[in-house]
């Protein structure tokens, strides 16, 4: 793996798109048969693209949870958890339900450890007995890392903002 430092926008930008491009094909992969193997042709060729490049650190950014089910059915998430743990991903986020849900995954075997964002939603109406919220990140990917979800709430027709904190 080729993960030097790089102060280069263009090298992280690209490799960013790339890997979105590279997912999408892939959740076409688990959810319509046809695709298959074109798309998994489409993740092999964005793992040789990772390793050919200049990067501090990768996140991945996923519309489906890759840890937990939902009204969606996961299909296969081994295969986004290989690659997750191939290109050495410590940072999972995603959305698809709304619901806020932030977990660490560890293999014991391969030794690899990821956190998997889902990053709740500012329309309360997808997420029932839950607020409106939005979050932030200080830190990223430092050991003082801090995750700042802001809820909005009303009550007694005044609109209220809480702030909770979460270390990793």
């Amino acid at each position: 793996m080729n993960n030097k430092q790089s102060d280069n926008p263009i090298v992280a930008t690209r490799l960013i798109l790339s890997i979105c491009f590279g997912y999408g094909l892939l959740m076409l992969c688990r959810t319509v048969v046809g695709v298959a193997g074109p798309a998994m042709l489409a993740v092999k060729a964005v793992s040789e693209r990772i390793r050919s490049e200049v990067y501090d650190r990768i996140v991945l950014l996923n519309h489906h949870s890759i840890l937990d089910t939902d009204s969606d059915p996961l299909f296969n998430s081994k295969i986004v958890i290989e690659f997750v743990r191939e290109h050495k991903i410590n940072h999972v986020f995603c959305g698809h339900t709304h619901q806020l849900s932030i977990m660490k995954s560890t293999d014991l075997y391969h030794g690899h450890s990821f956190v998997q964002y889902k990053n709740g939603s500012l329309s309360s109406a997808n997420t029932p007995n839950d607020t409106n919220m939005f979050i932030y990140y200080s830190d990223f990917g430092t050991e003082t890392m801090k995750i700042h979800i802001i809820r909005s709430e009303i009550k007694g027709g005044d609109l209220n903002f809480r702030e909770e904190i979460v270390a990793l």
